[in-house]
């Protein structure tokens, strides 16, 4: 048995404080709206008026279980990474971390990689990394480190990223490079000044206006590991289960120094991430697995705004999760959620807070625990792995 926990990041259903990526993206657009994702996230938002989905999409891909709800992620702060950190059954206090705040210490440290300057609000490395606050998420929750010069190390972008986040403890770290920027652009494009309510004035690198998410563009995630994945620890300590597979951002978000953890790809190519989890599926050579898998490209185009992109991207998502479905063996189970909102039509380049979609899909007759999905937040998908592999708390076989 293969559970898949399937993330289309971004691709919020509305119904919260602003935005409703999904209507965004689909709008009325016929072709869109007939997708079967399309009618699976229809179903999410409204059961009434649409109960000959579940027949219809039951019958075109075999299935014995589908329930569609809605969930609200519990933390007010949209965001990727305590998005995943809730499916995972856990949480995490907010602490806002500033640049300016960390610098001193952060120049002392970080010299030994090149000659470090700290100007305007930015944080040089021989003039070829600049380093600052995030400007797409809510301020103070995560570092921007991005290479100027496309022919840079990975190893040695990689080991400043952890440092930051080892010395900052902010929450997450994002490391982006494949592209050449010069500094004009920079400073033109990329930084912006912003007043906090309390009357401080903090400096923010805005990645979207320099116009890098392209096919060069590089990027991977490190989370605070101070904030233990609880799910993967139940499932990585339990002899019952054989396999746990991370793809797409998660595999960095996550890195787990574990046997039984492999991670198989952690790019943004949507092509190449339904590659490896579908390759998972035709394999068949162990009984319990469990696969993460995060599909970035909505969210990147939500930040540049763009709904002609968005809408491109959401259909080849969509047409690859039919094909997923397909692929399921009998006794699978498909797990589809997301992790926050990002309108492009609404909030500037900011993720957008709204309710995420989560559906359960299997060919067989799955065993539900008696939970009341709707509302509840992102910590349930933790819950209900751990009940379907019939693990406890301490990742022991259980007897319901």
């Amino acid at each position: 048995m293969k559970v898949i926990l399937l993330v289309l990041d971004a691709l919020g259903v509305g119904q919260l404080e602003n935005g409703n990526t999904y209507r965004t993206i689909t709008g009325e657009k016929k072709e869109l709206r007939e997708l079967f994702l399309s009618q699976i996230l229809d179903y999410s938002i409204e059961k009434v008026g649409n109960e000959e989905i579940v027949e219809t999409v039951s019958k075109k891909f075999g299935l014995h279980t589908f329930f569609a709800y809605n969930l609200i992620p519990e933390s007010s702060v949209p965001d990727s990474f305590l998005g995943h950190l809730e499916m995972i059954g856990n949480t995490a206090e907010i602490k806002e971390v500033y640049l300016e705040d960390e610098v001193a210490k952060l120049q002392k440290v970080l010299s030994k990689y090149g000659a470090s300057k700290y100007e305007d609000g930015f944080l040089y490395i021989d003039n070829k990394i600049v380093i600052g606050n995030n400007a797409e998420c809510s301020p103070g929750l995560n570092i921007n480190v991005l290479a100027m010069k496309s022919d840079i190390c990975v190893d040695l972008l990689t080991q400043i990223s952890k440092e930051i986040l080892e010395m900052t403890n902010c929450v997450r770290v994002i490391m982006m490079y494949g592209n050449d920027i010069n500094l004009r652009q920079l400073y033109t494009d990329g930084l912006e000044k912003r007043k906090n309510i309390d009357g401080s004035v903090h400096t923010f690198l805005k990645i979207p206006p320099l116009q890098i998410y392209n096919d060069l563009y590089k990027v991977q995630h490190f989370g605070n590991k101070r904030l233990k994945p609880h799910l993967l620890d139940i499932l990585s300590d339990s002899p019952k289960i054989n396999r746990i597979e991370l793809i797409g951002k998660v595999a960095k978000m996550f890195h787990y120094d574990a046997t039984s953890v492999s991670e198989v790809y952690d790019g943004i190519e949507t092509e190449k991430i339904f590659d490896a989890l579908q390759n998972n599926l035709r394999r068949r050579d162990k009984n319990q697995e469990f696969i993460w898998t995060n599909v970035q490209k909505i969210d990147l185009f939500g930040h540049q705004q763009s709904i002609t992109k968005s809408r491109f991207e959401y259909q080849i998502i969509a047409n690859k999760v039919a094909t997923t479905i397909e692929q399921l063996g009998q006794e699978d189970v498909l797990l589809i959620t997301a992790d926050h909102g990002n309108d492009p039509s609404v909030n500037g380049s900011f993720h957008t807070r709204e309710k995420v979609p989560f559906a359960i899909l299997s060919k067989n007759t799955v065993d539900l625990p008696n939970i009341q999905f709707t509302d509840k937040n992102l910590t349930v998908i933790s819950d209900l792995v751990s009940y379907i592999f019939k693990l406890s708390e301490k990742g022991e076989v259980y007897e319901k």
